[in-house]
Formats: structure tokens, C-alpha cells, sequence
């Protein structure tokens, strides 16, 4: 049965009882994605880069989480309108709108289960590797026809890939995030008859304007609203976390009255915009006047940042720091494209902790994912990898890494990343070695000191660490350190370039002590006329 209202028909499936089947599996995929490993990884990837000056940010499982409750109450709404009054509460209209409610849920909570950590800024630092990464002729074949099985014929098309394509490759997050869904219900006894796969692919791949042209947005309702809630959820919660650091001095009037909304107010309106448009077009597009109001609000929001970047305050807003990601996460991409036989136990570590009894029994689980299949190049390894850790998890793998000699970071490891964080680290020692001492006396009776003189008495228990930090002498040993490993960075070098019988030790497990000192020993005999001074780079 075909409702309309003016120009937008919904189809409403009378089989009721394969609409509950239908049903049933799409309850089962939605709660097999909200388990799903890279799901609940979204709660430490942060919507918005640049937590500094920023309190309350929210994680891009909250702004999936927007996405799906806003999505709803659109659909909710052109349901409530565009049925009819006599249909309203029957079966078949409540099976219906629940079955379409959950493919807006699950294009919802899994348009971003591929993003990488630290947002967009992440994704471009990726993109450069995947780009620059010399595929065999033999990897783009195979990689074409992954993407051709996973993304449809259509899509691909429009990307410009045919059978022969042997261009360049990129990564896009929409694309990481549909091949992961798509390995999700493919890999986890998914009805694709009761299922529709193509659906669920092409909404995710859509909700990305960079690559889906308005005019091939799929004509699934959830697809194009979810598209357009990406945008409106993003806008407006972003300039909630930045709106006390920004001027709107640039803003017409009717935007500015706009932004003077409370946020839950500018989304209503924006909800109710969006169902009257949908009604009268037939359709929800890009280029819809009913939503003309946030793209003007998008336009006002993307000058005020452009300004704040060029005044030197945009690590505060979108790209903290961004040479210090791009440091940690390049550093942690070509490591591990030199060091791929590292990254199956890595990944399986990372996406499922779990206790040693289990490890058997999860890598049969985990190894028999597409993903992992040993015809992947070692850039998708990487990517898979890279996709499945959060900001905090990437930062602590580069500092893992470089303090253990590994790579290269900054004091080889010794020290924090920035100036900010030294003085930052050495408060919160402080602060946690105060407390201890507080604690000790409470245990004991009652406090003695004040605040101030738990500080100082921490200060003291921590002079040294203060004067390593603080003193030139302190400074003085430091580098004298850096010289140490800088040599010991040369030797590790060494050992990894030359083709030697340790070699292959290496590469199967780790070296013994005695393993590694008979190596070293080789190697400083080979290179004892050589002077390095260069410093390590990855």
C-alpha cells in the first residue's frame, strides 16, 4: 500500500508477518553494532579536535547518538503526517514506522564506526599515507573488487574506478565505515533476505557530501535524512562548545537570531523544516529551501573559525596542535607499515580485552573476518589498525613506542610531547603525591596539614624530579641521556636494516637478552668506524 501527502509517498509493506521477521533481524543487527567493538571505540574519538581551553566535549558516539534521536523524531514526524488518520495506530502502521525506524538507527549509529582518531584531521594524515603507498598491480585488483562486492557497481562507478582502475587510493571515512558494517552482518549470521544489505551500505556511504553527489542520494528515506542530520548535529553542537570563544559579528541578522536559539530550540526548528520540505519536495536534498537557514549558519560558523585560525587560536577550537598528530599518528602509520607482522595481536588487543584463558577461542572469532584475510595489502592492515584506537589509545601506542626505542619521539620518549604538558604532568604528580600524603595521615588519625602545606611537602618528596625538569643541571643530565639513546637508537637502526641471521629472530618473536646483546655486539663491530650523528627518523 502507497500513502502520499502532496509530493512524498511512503510505501507501507501489508505482509505483517514478514514485516516482523524483518523486524526481528534488524533488533538483532542493532544490538550486535552497539557491541560491536568499533562502536563503543567512538566514546574516546572526539567529536570536535581540541579539548584545551574546550569543557563538556562530547565523543562521536554521543554525536551518533544525536544523529539517531534527531533522525527519529523526522521520521516519527512524516509518518504522523503523511498517513492517514484511519491508518494511525493500526499494525500496519506501527510495523511499518518501527521497521523504518530501525534502519535509520543503524545507519545512525554505524555512519561513523570507521572514523579514525582525531577526527578530520586524523582521516587527512591517513589519506596522505594511502595515497603515497606504492600498490602492486595485484593489490589494487584485488582492492577494486573488495570495493565493487562491498560498495556496489554504481558507486564505484561514480568514483571513477572501473575494472582496469589502477589510479590512486584513498581513505575515506564513510567508506571504512560501510565495509565494516558490511563485515558485521556478513560475518554474523544476518538474514540478508530479511535484511536489506544494499540499504544499510548506501546510507552510510551517503551521509559523506564529499563523495555522494546530492543526485545520487539513495532514494531511502533514512539515507537522506540521516545525511542532512550528520550536518545539522555537527553545526550546531560544535558552535555550543565554541560559541563563548567566538564573535558573530559577521553573521546576517536572521543568522544571528538563529544562533541566539537555545541549541534543542535551532534543531526543532530545523526538524520541522526538514519534514515540511520533505512533504512538499517529495524528497530531503541538498539543496532544499526549507534548510537554506544552516547553510547560512554553516557559512557564518566556518568565517568565524577561519578568523580564529588566522589569529593563532584555532588549536584551540578544531586542530589542537595539529603538528603533534600529525607527529604521533604518522609516526604510528609507518611503524606499523614496516612492521605489519605486529599489527593481528595488536588489533585483536586493542578491540576485544580479554583474559588469557580466552585468546584461543577469540581468535577464531576474530581471524575469520574479511578484514583479516591475508590478501589484504599491509596499508589496509594498517588502516583496519589504525581505525580501531581511540585518540588516547594512538597517543599512548606513539609514547609506548618511542620510550621503548622503537621510534623516534620527542626526548626519544624521556619527556612529554609539549611544554604544556610538562608543566601540566608536573602538577598532577604533585597534586597525586599531596593526596597520598593527606590519605597517609588520615589513615593514621586526623589531618595535620593544610592544602598548601600537603603541596609543599610533596614538592619536597618530588625535588628531584622538579630539578631534572626545572634545573640546568637537571637539563644538563637529560642530555646526556638523549646522547646514550641516540646511540643505542643507532644500533636498534642497524639491527632492523641489515639482513643478518637475528634478523628473521626478530620477525618470529621477541630476542632474548642474550640474543639481542650478540647482536648488538656484531653490529657495533660493523659500525665502529662509522660516525652517526644523525638522530633516528622513522
Amino acid at each position: 500500500m502507497v500513502v502520499k501527502k502532496e509530493n512524498l509517498k511512503i510505501e507501507l509493506d501489508e505482509d505483517l508477518d514478514r514485516v516482523k521477521l524483518k523486524i526481528n533481524e534488524l533488533k538483532k543487527l542493532k544490538e550486535i553494532l552497539e557491541d560491536f567493538p568499533e562502536h563503543n571505540i567512538l566514546s574516546g574519538k572526539t567529536q570536535m579536535i581540541g579539548k584545551g581551553n574546550i569543557e563538556n566535549v562530547r565523543s562521536r558516539r554521543e554525536h551518533s547518538q544525536n544523529i539517531q534521536e534527531i533522525s527519529r523524531k523526522i521520521i516519527e514526524g512524516i509518518y504522523e503526517q503523511v498517513v492517514p488518520d484511519n491508518l494511525q495506530g493500526t499494525d500496519l502502521y506501527l510495523l511499518n514506522k518501527e521497521l523504518q525506524l530501525l534502519y535509520s538507527d543503524i545507519v545512525s549509529i554505524g555512519h561513523d564506526i570507521g572514523h579514525t582518531p582525531f577526527g578530520h584531521a586524523g582521516e587527512r594524515i591517513l589519506n596522505s599515507f594511502v595515497k603515497n603507498y606504492k600498490f602492486t598491480e595485484e593489490e589494487i585488483t584485488q582492492l577494486m573488487q573488495k570495493r565493487r562486492k562491498i560498495y556496489g557497481e554504481q558507486y564505484e562507478r561514480n568514483q571513477g574506478h572501473s575494472d582496469k582502475y589502477r589510479g590512486t587510493v584513498s581513505f575515506e571515512h564513510n567508506e571504512k565505515s560501510a565495509e565494516l558494517m558490511y563485515y558485521l552482518m556478513t560475518n554474523n549470521g544476518i538474514n540478508p533476505d530479511l535484511v536489506d544489505v544494499e540499504r544499510i551500505i548506501s546510507g552510510i556511504l551517503a551521509h559523506s557530501t564529499s563523495r555522494v553527489h546530492e543526485s545520487l542520494i539513495p532514494k531511502y528515506l533514512e539515507s537522506q535524512i540521516v545525511r542532512q542530520v550528520d550536518k545539522i548535529e555537527y553545526m550546531n553542537y560544535d558552535y555550543e562548545e565554541i560559541k563563548n570563544l567566538i564573535k558573530t559579528d559577521n553573521m546576517s541578522e536572521d543568522v544571528k537570531e538563529f544562533a541566539k536559539k537555545d541549541v534543542d530550540d535551532r534543531i526543532q526548528d530545523l526538524t520541522n523544516r526538514m519534514i515540511d520540505g520533505a512533504i512538499k519536495n517529495g524528497k530531503i536534498t541538498d539543496s532544499m529551501k526549507d534548510l537554506k537557514i544552516i547553510k547560512k549558519f554553516i557559512k557564518s560558523y566556518n568565517k568565524a573559525i577561519t578568523v580564529l585560525d588566522e589569529d593563532g587560536k584555532g588549536g584551540i577550537i578544531l586542530d589542537e596542535n595539529i603538528e603533534r598528530i600529525k607527529l604521533m599518528m604518522g609516526k604510528v602509520i609507518a611503524y606499523y607499515l614496516n612492521h605489519p607482522e605486529e599489527i593481528q595481536e595488536e588489533v585483536m588487543r586493542i578491540a576485544h580485552p580479554i583474559v588469557e584463558d580466552d585468546k584461543e577461542d577469540i581468535k577464531k572469532i576474530i581471524f575469520k573476518r574479511d578484514e583479516f584475510n591475508e590478501d589484504n595489502s599491509t596499508m589496509e592492515k594498517v588502516i583496519t589498525y589504525i581505525c580501531r584506537m581511540d585518540d588516547a589509545q594512538l597517543k599512548q601506542k606513539y609514547v609506548a613506542l618511542a620510550r621503548q626505542r622503537i621510534i623516534k619521539g620527542r626526548g626519544y620518549g624521556i619527556e612529554p610531547i609539549t611544554q604544556e604538558e610538562i608543566e601540566r604532568l608536573k602538577e598532577e604528580q604533585l597534586q597525586q603525591q599531596a593526596k597520598k600524603i593527606k590519605y597517609a595521615e588520615l589513615q593514621e588519625g586526623e589531618k595535620e596539614h593544610s592544602e598548601d602545606e600537603y603541596m609543599q611537602m610533596a614538592i619536597e618528596e618530588n625535588r628531584q624530579y622538579l630539578e631534572n625538569e626545572l634545573t640546568q643541571e637537571g637539563k644538563n643530565k637529560k642530555m646526556q641521556n638523549r646522547r646514550k639513546h641516540r646511540e643505542e637508537y643507532q644500533i636498534d637502526q642497524k639491527l632492523n636494516d641489515m639482513k643478518i641471521d637475528f634478523d628473521e629472530l626478530r620477525i618470529e618473536r621477541q630476542l632474548t637478552i642474550q640474543e639481542k646483546a650478540k647482536a648488538r655486539e656484531e653490529i657495533k663491530e660493523l659500525v665502529s668506524s662509522e660516525k652517526e650523528n644523525e638522530e633516528y627518523t622513522l
